[in-house]
């Protein structure tokens, strides 16, 4: 009877095979710790899933995705995506790199953003609910310039097969 039961649980969420991605990211030259690096898939239908990661104090990160629940694969799935990165002057709204990248602090940064956009399943920054992009994080506010903060607007785009994705941020 107890070989019936094995295996009828609830089955986890959704994945697909990650590659590993990983990544520099400088700003003028210089190494941009604790920025928030999101792979936002261009495709909104769902099978389509960001990746996060945080950098470290040389600038370097490695993405994750998480699937939901617990699940939380190293790497990101091959798609092509928008790129944004986000390093805030005020404390707290960008993570340190000792917090990251774990599935519960990537759910933080991402929570609230799921289905938003024409019923897209898919994780995206950007503006809180009810919110302009203006709204999220202003020039002002930002360490780097703002246009690569919003996966809509940043020009940071790529096509990931695996491998390294370096990103030298500049104010033009």
């Amino acid at each position: 009877m107890l070989s019936l039961l094995v295996g009828c649980g609830p089955a986890g969420p959704e994945t697909k095979p990650t590659v590993p991605v990983e990544g520099k990211v400088t700003y003028n030259g210089k190494p941009v710790a604790n920025a928030v690096v999101s792979f936002s898939p261009l495709k909104t239908e769902k099978g389509h899933y960001a990746a996060m990661g945080i950098t470290n104090a040389e600038g370097v990160y490695s993405l994750h995705t998480p699937f939901g629940g617990t699940t939380d694969n190293p790497g990101a799935v091959e798609d092509d995506y928008s790129v944004s990165i986000i390093k805030s002057k005020t404390e707290g709204l960008t993570p340190s790199s000792s917090e990251a990248p774990s599935t519960e602090n990537m759910a933080k940064m991402m929570s609230g953003n799921q289905n938003r956009n024409s019923g897209s399943s898919r994780p995206m920054m950007g503006p809180p609910r009810g919110g302009s992009s203006s709204s999220r994080m202003n020039q002002n506010d930002s360490e780097i310039p703002v246009r690569y903060a919003l996966p809509g607007e940043s020009p940071l785009k790529v096509t990931v097969p695996g491998g390294k994705y370096d990103f030298d941020l500049t104010d033009k």
